[in-house]
């Protein structure tokens, strides 16, 4: 024998190799990055959004009316709005400055997960699994998450035994924040059920439904559950040694708990394991089974993708239950693949979340000495802080309606152009809501005021800024000035003369514009992960396996009693046999006899026959015809006693010719059913009915010998295996007339019905596999001699093994270190079908095996000495 490998190294080779496989596929795509970081964007030179005119360099002209030399160049100054929102994105204060280039940091990442999530894996034993988990309900501290799986075999060939397994779960998960309002941990519960596919002929399964509750936090994660097993045990279809049934069934209870982490910088998710199971159910020879399975897993995620990798590996050991050879640690695994449908939030997300906010920024001073030439000069006015009121009032102060009478004046004056913007600003006393329509109502009152003073209302533009906007401080001293209203406009002069272009000293640039990176109120990245990462549990339905319940408890005969026998007929000048305890109940060692009989208040026990065990009826001619009724009395050899009735009607002959009756021969060929002998007394046997049976003669030694012979005349016969010549005697009766000479049933059993005691050999050659053995079945018909079959089988047995005896049908052989090894299982249907079933763990050749069949009725026994080849 050779064994090539034991079932826990195989596995523990195959894992490592599948999961190593896969990884080699987990790099950044060649960005020269961190893990969970998205690359960087490209260093191209900003254009700021401005005005054109504060970008082009102009010598002559007027550039807001095109009358620019370069225009084409400030065309192409435009702004690229797609480079300026991702330089932005990456300035930490949210403004850029000038139009320089910058090298901004790229952005953390990491992953969150979509909406719902689809996966496929194998395992060890080459069986698929798929799985699917979907988000029902989120809002920012809570998620409702449902999952589903299935399992399947594809190498099975019947139809229900394609599904290994299959289960449902579902969970609730929610933040628990600390006294500063911070998120401290992610809470999880959860309900599962769980089951196994058909078990057994009948399509039963192992199931089992568990609770469980975890958390995760920044740097780990921890969940306990707890397990009921439901459902009864099933019948495996095997016995033990005994002639006990050996039944299987999930574990009862169990408790499990999970720990682990992600790792951010390899974006992987590891964790490890602890299952204990136990059954409550144990025959008295047994010890209490349970399981210990140790778990690890990880998971890889592919950065900024929606897909990822995972294994698993399970090591676990039973203990207990009705055990079969030794109990060893084994092993069990997969790897799989799952894929991330997007959500509206993305798989992937950064660790901060930013929004981008147009923002206008004031010109710069800058220092000039006054400059002074003859040309046609546009003016730009701007009046700022004229208009004054008091506190939560939208109506102008006096001082207020004598500015805006001089700004009134001035904007005539030069003669505005396009629209006239008014901006209403409030200081900061008052809600913020109060405060925005305050501004709103002033800014309207300095438009009203305009209008009742002549300008077209179509011209005259309101807003209200709120407290947004102060333009000093809100201080006691300050805080009145940011009670105002902005007005902007434009007028033009025209004239040559010598005039001042750009007064000297300090002047203002234009403003800018930009967009400001504010950012976001959101949860920290693990909080999002932690709601979308469930707690992890044992879904597999592990079994043990028990004689409890299946024991082979003799058969127990309890109870005596007596039944009704009907009318019994008899003509006068015959004598009857009447057999009164045939259709009574008692056990069959119970020695039961009729002890007492009264016929019309008379006691007749005196008729009482054969040891108790008939009823003797004789008349004569001078019988009166009559009917009697008739009590008898049986009693047990303990003494219990029942009571039953029945009738005796004597009536004349009707003269008729007495029924005949010839003799039968049968040779014995191992069917106890021989026939009817009535068949051949008439051509007409209705109303025919045997009477007075007797034994003539039996071969020598026959002592354990049976037969009967109803009253419709079937004949049974067994000869317990001793050969010869048998030799009955009967009577026939019809109307009440009984024949007048007996017949005679001769049954010959040849010597060739049993066979001697002797050996034989047998050989079978199969093909061996590690993980899904086939049953392979064992042709018995071929010891047995010619004419027996199946059924007339009476026992098959195996040799016991000095490896375990206590499972006869165990099958070992040697390995190359000189070890026993189990090699298979020889079993028995109940039809006496043999099977032999080649176990996992070993390649072996040239097994020997001795199991014995016992014929019925014969006390002969075949020895069959078997070898096992496996290819």
């Amino acid at each position: 024998m050779t064994n090539k490998h034991s079932r826990l190294s195989y596995r523990a080779a195959l894992l490592p190799l599948l999961f190593c496989s896969a990884t080699v596929l987990a790099g950044d795509g060649g960005i020269d990055a961190p893990y969970g970081q998205l690359p960087p964007p490209s260093q191209n030179e900003l254009t700021l959004e401005t005005e054109q005119a504060a970008d082009v360099s102009c010598d002559s002209g007027d550039p807001s009316r095109g009358e620019c030399a370069n225009v084409e160049s400030a065309a192409a100054a435009a702004p690229d709005s797609m480079q300026q929102a991702k330089q932005l994105s990456n300035e930490s204060d949210g403004f850029i400055e000038d139009a320089t280039e910058t090298g901004a940091p790229s952005l953390n990442t990491g992953y969150v997960g979509g909406k719902t999530r689809i996966g496929i894996g194998i395992d060890s034993e080459f069986k698929g699994k798929a799985d699917l988990s979907h988000v029902f309900t989120e809002t920012e501290d809570t998620a409702v998450i449902g999952q589903g799986y299935i399992g399947v075999n594809p190498k099975k060939d019947d139809a229900k035994g394609h599904i290994t397994g299959a289960g449902a779960k579902l969970n609730y998960h929610w933040v628990s924040k600390d006294e500063a309002g911070q998120a401290s941990h992610v809470n999880k519960v959860f309900g599962a059920y769980d089951q196994n596919g058909s078990s057994d002929k009948d399509g039963k399964q192992a199931k089992k439904v568990t609770v469980g509750y975890g958390q995760e936090r920044e740097n780990m994660f921890w969940s306990g559950s707890v397990m009921k097993g439901l459902g009864d045990k099933f019948d495996t279809g095997q016995k033990d040694k005994n002639g006990n049934t050996i039944y299987e069934k999930g574990y009862d209870w169990g408790v499990g708990g999970r720990v682990g982490t992600f790792i951010s910088e390899q974006q992987m998710r590891v964790q490890g394991g602890l299952d204990y199971e136990w059954g409550t159910e144990q025959a008295a020879t047994e010890s209490k089974a349970k399981q210990v399975t140790l778990t690890g897993g990880v998971e890889k995620f592919f950065p900024d993708s929606p897909h990822s990798v995972n294994a698993n590996i399970d090591v676990y050991k039973k203990s207990g239950g009705y055990v079969e050879g030794e109990q060893k640690a084994e092993v069990r695994g997969g790897v799989g693949y799952r894929y991330d449908l997007a959500s509206e939030s993305g798989i992937w997300q950064a660790d901060k979340m930013y929004r981008r906010v147009r923002t206008e920024i004031p010109g710069e001073e800058i220092k000039k000495p006054a400059k002074v030439e003859r040309k046609l000069v546009k003016h730009t006015m701007e009046l700022e802080a004229d208009s004054f009121f008091k506190v939560d009032s939208a109506k102008l102060t006096p001082e207020a309606l004598e500015r805006m009478n001089s700004v009134a004046a001035k904007m005539r004056e030069c003669g505005s152009e396009g629209n006239i913007r008014i901006s209403g600003n409030t200081c900061d006393i008052g809600s913020t809501a109060h405060n925005q329509k305050l501004s709103e109502r002033r800014a309207n009152s300095v438009r009203e005021f305009l209008i009742k003073n002549g300008f077209p209302a179509e011209t005259l533009l309101a807003q209200g800024l709120g407290e947004s906007s102060p333009k000093y401080p809100n201080t006691e001293s300050e805080r009145h000035k940011n009670r105002r209203v902005d007005v902007e406009y434009v007028c033009y002069q025209n004239e040559y003369k010598d005039q001042t272009v750009q007064e000297g000293g300090v002047t203002r640039t234009d403003p800018k514009v930009v967009w400001k990176q504010e950012l976001i109120p959101t949860p920290p990245l693990w909080v999002r992960q932690g709601l979308h990462n469930v707690a992890d549990h044992k879904q597999r339905v592990d079994t043990y396996k028990t004689t409890a319940g299946g024991e082979n408890k003799p058969e127990v005969c309890e109870g005596l009693e007596a039944k009704d026998d009907g009318e019994t007929v008899i003509t006068k000048g015959n004598t009857k046999i009447i057999d009164l305890l045939k259709n009574d109940d008692f056990c069959p060692d119970s020695n039961t006899k009729i002890t007492k009989v009264m016929c019309d208040g008379k006691d007749v026990s005196e008729f009482i026959t054969s040891g108790g065990k008939d009823f003797t009826i004789t008349t004569d001619d001078t019988t009166p015809e009559s009917t009697k009724q008739c009590t008898y009395t049986i009693e047990d050899k303990n003494g219990d006693t029942d009571s039953a009735d029945f009738s005796v009607t004597v009536k004349k002959a009707d003269g008729g010719a007495k029924p005949t009756v010839k003799d039968d021969t049968y040779d014995y060929k191992g069917t106890s059913a021989l026939g009817n002998v009535l068949t051949n007394d008439a051509d007409d046997i209705t109303g025919y009915t045997v009477v007075d049976r007797s034994v003539l003669s039996v071969p020598t030694g026959a002592t354990g010998y049976t037969y009967t012979i109803s009253d419709a005349g079937e004949l049974t016969f067994n000869p317990n295996g001793v050969a010869g010549t048998y030799k009955f005697q009967y009577y026939t009766e019809k109307d009440g007339v009984k024949s007048a000479t007996p017949a005679t049933i001769t049954i010959v059993v040849p010597e060739s019905s049993c066979p001697a005691n002797e050996s034989k050999t047998g050989s079978l050659t199969y093909q061996y596999s590690s993980s899904n053995p086939v049953d392979q079945p064992i042709d018995v018909t071929s010891f047995l001699p010619t004419g027996k079959g199946l059924t007339d089988i009476e026992s098959i047995t195996f040799a016991p093994s000095t490896e375990n005896p206590k499972i006869p049908g165990q099958v070992y052989a040697k390995g190359t270190n000189g070890n026993p090894v189990l090699a298979g299982l020889l079993s028995v249907s109940s039809d006496n079908n043999v099977k032999f079933t080649p176990a996992t763990n070993g390649y072996c050749t040239d097994i020997k095996k001795t199991f014995y069949i016992k014929l019925k009725n014969c006390p002969t026994t075949i020895t069959v000495d078997y070898t096992f080849n496996a290819t």
